[in-house]
Protein backbone atom coordinates (compact mmCIF):
# COMPACT_ATOMS: atom_id res chain seq x y z
CA UNK A 1 0.00 0.00 0.00
CA UNK A 2 1.32 3.40 -1.00
CA UNK A 3 2.29 5.86 1.72
CA UNK A 4 0.67 9.31 1.53
CA UNK A 5 2.60 12.56 1.85
CA UNK A 6 1.01 15.98 2.22
CA UNK A 7 3.07 18.96 1.05
CA UNK A 8 1.98 22.36 2.40
CA UNK A 9 3.52 25.59 1.13
CA UNK A 10 2.08 28.91 0.01
CA UNK A 11 4.62 28.99 -2.83
CA UNK A 12 3.54 26.69 -5.67
CA UNK A 13 7.12 26.59 -7.01
CA UNK A 14 8.26 24.91 -3.76
CA UNK A 15 5.42 22.39 -4.01
CA UNK A 16 6.38 21.60 -7.63
CA UNK A 17 10.05 21.18 -6.61
CA UNK A 18 9.16 18.75 -3.82
CA UNK A 19 6.89 16.78 -6.14
CA UNK A 20 9.77 16.46 -8.64
CA UNK A 21 12.06 15.16 -5.88
CA UNK A 22 9.49 12.58 -4.68
CA UNK A 23 7.64 11.60 -7.88
CA UNK A 24 9.60 8.39 -8.51
CA UNK A 25 9.44 7.20 -4.89
CA UNK A 26 5.99 5.61 -5.20
CA UNK A 27 4.21 7.85 -2.69
CA UNK A 28 0.73 9.26 -3.07
CA UNK A 29 1.20 13.03 -2.84
CA UNK A 30 -1.44 15.56 -1.90
CA UNK A 31 -0.75 19.27 -1.81
CA UNK A 32 -2.14 22.35 -0.13
CA UNK A 33 -1.24 26.02 -0.44
CA UNK A 34 -2.43 26.87 3.08
CA UNK A 35 -2.58 25.18 6.48
CA UNK A 36 -6.40 25.37 6.46
CA UNK A 37 -6.56 23.60 3.08
CA UNK A 38 -4.17 20.93 4.41
CA UNK A 39 -6.37 20.29 7.45
CA UNK A 40 -9.44 19.99 5.21
CA UNK A 41 -7.71 17.49 2.93
CA UNK A 42 -6.32 15.50 5.84
CA UNK A 43 -9.80 15.28 7.37
CA UNK A 44 -10.71 13.02 4.44
CA UNK A 45 -8.02 10.62 5.58
CA UNK A 46 -4.84 11.01 7.59
CA UNK A 47 -1.48 11.11 5.85
CA UNK A 48 1.65 9.17 6.71
CA UNK A 49 3.91 12.21 6.49
CA UNK A 50 3.39 15.96 6.21
CA UNK A 51 5.97 18.50 5.04
CA UNK A 52 5.00 22.04 5.90
CA UNK A 53 6.65 25.37 5.21
CA UNK A 54 7.23 27.36 8.38
CA UNK A 55 6.17 30.82 7.22
CA UNK A 56 2.72 31.09 5.68
CA UNK A 57 -0.02 33.68 5.99
CA UNK A 58 -2.80 33.06 8.51
CA UNK A 59 -1.35 30.08 10.36
CA UNK A 60 2.33 29.21 10.34
CA UNK A 61 3.70 25.75 9.74
CA UNK A 62 4.57 25.15 13.38
CA UNK A 63 0.96 25.80 14.41
CA UNK A 64 -0.24 23.48 11.65
CA UNK A 65 2.10 20.69 12.74
CA UNK A 66 1.08 21.18 16.37
CA UNK A 67 -2.57 20.66 15.32
CA UNK A 68 -1.66 17.65 13.20
CA UNK A 69 0.23 16.13 16.15
CA UNK A 70 -2.89 16.49 18.31
CA UNK A 71 -5.31 15.04 15.76
CA UNK A 72 -3.12 12.51 13.91
CA UNK A 73 -0.23 11.71 16.25
CA UNK A 74 1.06 8.88 14.02
CA UNK A 75 1.72 11.20 11.07
CA UNK A 76 5.39 12.08 10.65
CA UNK A 77 5.77 15.87 10.75
CA UNK A 78 8.52 17.76 8.92
CA UNK A 79 9.03 21.52 9.00
CA UNK A 80 10.56 23.29 5.99
CA UNK A 81 12.14 26.71 6.40
CA UNK A 82 14.68 29.02 4.86
CA UNK A 83 15.27 30.96 8.04
CA UNK A 84 17.72 29.89 10.67
CA UNK A 85 19.04 31.73 13.69
CA UNK A 86 19.26 31.47 17.46
CA UNK A 87 15.57 32.04 18.10
CA UNK A 88 14.49 29.66 15.33
CA UNK A 89 16.97 26.98 16.40
CA UNK A 90 15.69 27.17 19.99
CA UNK A 91 12.08 26.89 18.80
CA UNK A 92 12.97 23.90 16.61
CA UNK A 93 14.79 22.12 19.42
CA UNK A 94 11.83 22.60 21.74
CA UNK A 95 9.34 21.45 19.07
CA UNK A 96 11.38 18.32 18.42
CA UNK A 97 11.68 17.65 22.16
CA UNK A 98 7.90 18.02 22.54
CA UNK A 99 7.28 15.69 19.58
CA UNK A 100 5.61 18.39 17.48
CA UNK A 101 8.06 17.86 14.63
CA UNK A 102 10.22 14.89 13.71
CA UNK A 103 12.50 16.57 11.17
CA UNK A 104 13.59 20.03 10.13
CA UNK A 105 14.44 20.64 6.48
CA UNK A 106 16.39 23.77 5.60
CA UNK A 107 15.77 25.48 2.26
CA UNK A 108 17.42 24.89 -0.08
CA UNK A 109 17.44 21.17 0.60
CA UNK A 110 19.64 18.48 -0.89
CA UNK A 111 17.38 16.15 -2.91
CA UNK A 112 18.93 12.80 -2.00
CA UNK A 113 19.18 13.69 1.69
CA UNK A 114 15.49 14.65 1.68
CA UNK A 115 14.51 11.36 0.03
CA UNK A 116 16.56 9.40 2.57
CA UNK A 117 15.08 11.25 5.55
CA UNK A 118 11.55 10.59 4.28
CA UNK A 119 12.31 6.93 3.55
CA UNK A 120 13.72 6.54 7.08
CA UNK A 121 10.30 7.41 8.50
CA UNK A 122 8.04 5.73 5.94
CA UNK A 123 9.94 2.60 4.97
CA UNK A 124 12.55 2.11 7.65
CA UNK A 125 16.31 2.47 7.97
CA UNK A 126 17.16 -0.54 5.77
CA UNK A 127 15.56 1.04 2.66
Amino acid sequence: MSKTICIVDDEESVIRSLIRVLKDEGYTIITATSPHEALEKMAAGPVDLIISDKQMPGMDGMDLLRRVAGIWPDSVRMLLSGSLGGEVEGMLALAMQEGVIHEYIHKPWENEELRLRIRKHLVGPAA
